[in-house]
């Protein structure tokens, strides 16, 4: 799933070099562990672990905060064309239904029957 948000990420121009060099030592680390436990040190082994989980924790952090700013751009042009159409909505509605100046009265026709 780190992968899928890195693709993401890197998607909307962001570097994820810092956080891919981070797997990779999760990596080594957890090879490292996965060696350890062939080895019948299986202390040594949940001690590793223990600490690719912790790493973990933060490499997703850190690359959650990559993706909310590399969103931040999207976010702040989504916000304004909201807030345009918003603009121009309320400013049709106000001319058309509160003025009323753009519209007549309807005058009564006789009927020839």
């Amino acid at each position: 799933m780190l992968y899928s948000l890195l693709d993401f990420i890197e998607r909307f121009g962001a570097s994820t070099q810092k956080i891919q060099r981070e797997i990779a030592r999760l990596n080594s680390i957890q090879k490292d562990a996965e060696g350890l436990y062939l080895n019948q040190d299986f202390e040594a082994a949940l001690d590793r672990e223990s600490n690719v989980f912790q790493l973990f924790s933060r490499v997703e952090t850190q690359a959650v905060k990559l993706k909310e700013r590399a969103l931040l751009w999207v976010y702040a042009i989504e916000w304004t064309a909201v807030s345009g159409v918003f603009a121009v909505v309320a400013f049709a509605t106000w001319s058309l239904m509160v003025r009323r100046r753009l519209y007549r009265e309807v005058g009564m026709t006789k009927s020839s029957l």
